[in-house]
C-alpha cells in the first residue's frame, strides 16, 4: 500500500501461475515415478545378488560333494586287473569307462579350482615388478619349458611395474605360458614372446607364440568359455583362458586375441583401465 496526496492507494499485482503450478505438479509426479523405478531396480538388484549367491553356493556344494565319489571311482578303476577281463569287446568297454571317469575327475577338480579362485577376486592390490613375478612363474614351469625346448623373449622395459594382486598376475602369466606350451606346433620349436606396453593409459601384457593357433574370428568369445577346448586332440580341460578373462575383467581390463590356424596366437591383456597404473 502506498500513500499519495494523503490518500491510500493499494497496488494489486495479478499473475497467472497456472502453468508454473502445472509444471511443478508434473515434476513431482516425474520424481515420484523415478523414485518408484529406482526402488524397483534396487529390489531387482538385491534379488539378482541373492540368486547369484545361491547359485555360487549350489555350484560349490555340488562340485565339492562330487570330489569324494569321483576320486573313489578313479581309484577303483585303476585297481581293476585288465587281465581278468575276457573278450575284446569287454576290454574296449572297460577303457571307454575308464576314459569317461578320468574326464569327469578332471572336470570336477577343475570346477572346484575355478570356484575356489573366484573367492580371491577381491584380493588387495600391491605394487609388483613384472620381472620378479615372471621369474617366479618361469621357475614353477621350468620342467615343462625344458621338455618342450621352449625359448622365450622377455621385455618389461616399457611398463616394469603395476598395482595388481600378486596371485592374479601370477595366474595370468602361468595360464598363458602353459597354454602356449600345450598348443605348440609339432612342426617347429616353440617360441614365446612376453612384453608389456602402455596403450591409452592402460598397462598391457602381450604374450605371443608360434604354436597351432586357431580361427579367432570364428571362435569369438567361445575361446574363453568354461571347459572350452580349441583342439580336442590336445589333452586339457579348458579352464585357463576362462580364469584369465575373469581376473582381467574384474580389474576393469579386457582380453584381446589375434590368431589364425597354424600361425600362432597373440594375446593382448589390458590389465586395467588406466586408472590404477
Amino acid at each position: 500500500m502506498y500513500i499519495v496526496e494523503d490518500r491510500p492507494i493499494v497496488h494489486v499485482h495479478i499473475q497467472n501461475i497456472t502453468d508454473r503450478k502445472q509444471a511443478e505438479e508434473k515434476m513431482q509426479k516425474l520424481n515420484s515415478a523415478l523414485e518408484e523405478e529406482i526402488t524397483k531396480v534396487e529390489l531387482y538388484a538385491k534379488q539378482i545378488e541373492i540368486k547369484n549367491r545361491e547359485l555360487e553356493e549350489l555350484s560349490y556344494v555340488a562340485a565339492h560333494n562330487l570330489k569324494a565319489p569321483v576320486t573313489n571311482l578313479n581309484v577303483l578303476i585303476e585297481m581293476i586287473d585288465t587281465h581278468s577281463i575276457q573278450g575284446d569287446k569287454d576290454i574296449e568297454l572297460f577303457y571307454k569307462l575308464k576314459n569317461n571317469i578320468e574326464q569327469v575327475y578332471k572336470k570336477v577338480f577343475s570346477l572346484n579350482d575355478v570356484i575356489n579362485f573366484k573367492t580371491t577376486l577381491k584380493d588387495k592390490k600391491e605394487l609388483l615388478e613384472f620381472k620378479r613375478v615372471f621369474n617366479e612363474v618361469e621357475q614353477s614351469i621350468l620342467d615343462q619349458l625344458n621338455a618342450t625346448n621352449t625359448t622365450m623373449e622377455v621385455d618389461f622395459s616399457e611398463c616394469p611395474e603395476i598395482e595388481y594382486p600378486l596371485l592374479h598376475l601370477n595366474r595370468i602369466l602361468h595360464n598363458l605360458l602353459t597354454n602356449s606350451m600345450k598348443f605348440k606346433s609339432p612342426d617347429r620349436l616353440l617360441k614365446i614372446e612376453v612384453k608389456t606396453r602402455k596403450i591409452n593409459g592402460s598397462v598391457c601384457l602381450k604374450v605371443k607364440d608360434n604354436g597351432l593357433g586357431f580361427d579367432a574370428e570364428k571362435q569369438g568369445e567361445k575361446v574363453y568359455g568354461l571347459f572350452k577346448r580349441l583342439h580336442p586332440q590336445v589333452e586339457g580341460v579348458g579352464v585357463g583362458l576362462y580364469i584369465v578373462k575373469s581376473i582381467v575383467e574384474t580389474h576393469g581390463g579386457k582380453v584381446e586375441v589375434i590368431s589364425s590356424p597354424n600361425e600362432g596366437a597373440l594375446f593382448t591383456i589390458h590389465l586395467n583401465n588406466g586408472k590404477n597404473v
